[in-house]
């Protein structure tokens, strides 16, 4: 795992997804089977979003962690179906580790309709 400031995930975020701007996670698969890939957090945009969420950096950058391993695993958030998947799969994990969520389930990542079928 990588972490970096917005404008080091900006530039990859450009190179490998013709985006240019930044953004909170990128995932990048590696084609050895004995090593998944690589997670990549821009820390601005996480302290960022933890400060919007009510809830500390340390449990942002493991959501995003969590997001990007799962992004690795082979699931996707660009359909409906496959956001509340990876969604459901998240809170589930956090859920397992004994951790919170957001005050309130308050969270731009988590659909409100996510939030009340798994909690």
């Amino acid at each position: 795992m990588l972490l970096c400031d917005d404008a080091f995930i900006r530039e990859l975020n450009r190179k490998h997804r013709g985006l240019d701007k930044s953004t909170d996670v990128l995932s990048f698969a590696q084609e050895d089977p004995m090593y998944l890939g690589d997670i990549v957090i821009s820390l601005e945009t996480a302290a960022s979003q933890a400060t919007k969420a009510n809830w500390s950096l340390l449990s942002e950058v493991i959501l995003l962690g969590i997001h990007g391993l799962l992004h690795l695993l082979g699931y996707e958030d660009e359909t409906e179906d496959g956001a509340l998947l990876m969604q459901e799969r998240t809170v589930g994990i956090i859920n397992a580790a004994n951790m919170s969520l957001p005050p309130g389930g308050e969270h731009p990542f988590f659909t409100r309709q996510t939030m009340l079928e798994v909690i």
